[in-house]
C-alpha cells in the first residue's frame, strides 16, 4: 500500500455522488473528476504502449468520451464505472497507436498491440494501487490524525505497538484499540469505493 498524499475535512464524497454532480454540471465536481482519473488514465495509456508525447492527447479523448454535448455520459447498463473507463481508455489507445503506425507504414497497418492478458493485469494492479491511494485519503479524513498517524507508523513503517505507545505516551491497549477501529474504518470505506465501482 503507497502513502497517503493530502489532508482533508472529516466527511467524504463516495464517487457515486460525484458522478451525480458531475451530471448535474458541478464546476468543482468536474474539476474533481478530471484530477481523479487522470493518472490511472496516463498509466493504463502507458501500458496500452501510447507515447509519453501522446499521453496528453489521451487524457483530452478519454474525458471528450465522458463529456459529450455539454453532458456527462456514462450509462450504467454498461457495466461498471471501473470496466467502462479500462475499455475507454484502451480503445482510445490503440487509435492513437493505429494513427501513429498509419503515418509510417501506408502499406500494412501493424499496430503492435500490447496482449489483452497484459493489459488486463496491468490495469487490475493500477486499479488496486488506485482504489488503496483513495482509500487511504479518505481514512485520513474519517479518523483522528493521530489515529491516522499511529495507524501508518504501524503499517507502512512496521514499528511496534510498544514502541508508538512509548511515542505517544499511552497505554499499548489504547494503540490496539485505536489501530483495530482505525482498520475497521479502512475496510468499509474500501468495500464502499469497490461497491460503487468509482
Amino acid at each position: 500500500m503507497r502513502r497517503p498524499r493530502g489532508s482533508g475535512s472529516m466527511s467524504y464524497t463516495t464517487n457515486c455522488d460525484m458522478l451525480d454532480e458531475v451530471r448535474r454540471h458541478s464546476d468543482p465536481a468536474c474539476d474533481r473528476f478530471y484530477h481523479t482519473y487522470l493518472p490511472l488514465i496516463r498509466l493504463h495509456g502507458r501500458d496500452c504502449g501510447v507515447a509519453d508525447c501522446d499521453l496528453d492527447d489521451l487524457v483530452q479523448i478519454v474525458m471528450m468520451e465522458f463529456f459529450r454535448n455539454d453532458r456527462f455520459v456514462y450509462d450504467t447498463d454498461k457495466g461498471s464505472f471501473r470496466g467502462y473507463l479500462r475499455r475507454v481508455i484502451r480503445a482510445r489507445s490503440m487509435d492513437i497507436l493505429r494513427k501513429r503506425y498509419r503515418a509510417k507504414r501506408d502499406d500494412a497497418l501493424n499496430t503492435g498491440e500490447p496482449d489483452e492478458l497484459f493489459l488486463d493485469s496491468r490495469y487490475d494492479e493500477e486499479w488496486k494501487n488506485f482504489v488503496q491511494e483513495e482509500a487511504m485519503r479518505r481514512l485520513r479524513r474519517a479518523v483522528m490524525p493521530e489515529h491516522f498517524q499511529q495507524f501508518c507508523m504501524l503499517v507502512f513503517q512496521q514499528r511496534d505497538a510498544k514502541e508508538v505507545a512509548r511515542f505517544y505516551d499511552v497505554p499499548r491497549s489504547t494503540i490496539y484499540t485505536a489501530f483495530r477501529r482505525t482498520k475497521i474504518t479502512l475496510e468499509k470505506i474500501v468495500r464502499n469505493i469497490e461497491e460503487n465501482a468509482l
